[in-house]
């Protein structure tokens, strides 16, 4: 069973793909949402989902001593993509993070059943 906080601070609890498929619905009125997933009763790892729209980028982070990995999407992209942390905080993410929303729901899936990096993202890794 994961829990999941979304960008409001409400704790879900997902324990499916179809738990999760309603979850990554769950949108503020500006059709974005964050998610810090994480198995119940561990803080490690973790896996931060943003999603808006139909874009998304993810954060892994194994324990509490690792900088963090970030999904790659075109790594030729310039630019950035606006998400919120919550319904109000905006969040420019280079737009060489950013993946299809439908990947990112995919990478959540797979983390609920390894609990570990979901190998269906390019990941690429944070330096401090």
């Amino acid at each position: 069973m994961l829990k999941i906080i979304d960008g409001n601070g409400t704790i879900f609890a997902v324990g499916n793909d179809a738990e999760m498929d309603a979850l990554f619905e769950s949108r503020y009125e500006n059709n974005a949402n964050e998610f810090w997933i994480s198995e119940d009763g561990k803080d490690f790892p973790y896996l931060v989902a943003m999603i808006k729209d139909d874009l998304g980028c993810l954060q892994y982070f194994s324990d509490e001593d690792h900088a963090g990995l970030n999904s790659v999407g075109d790594e030729s992209a310039q630019g950035y993509s606006l998400f919120y942390i919550n319904i109000t905080e905006e969040q420019d993410i280079a737009n060489d993070m950013v993946i299809p929303v439908s990947k990112v729901l995919d990478a959540c899936k797979e983390f609920m059943k390894t609990k570990s990096v979901p190998k269906s993202v390019k990941w690429v890794s944070v330096t401090e």
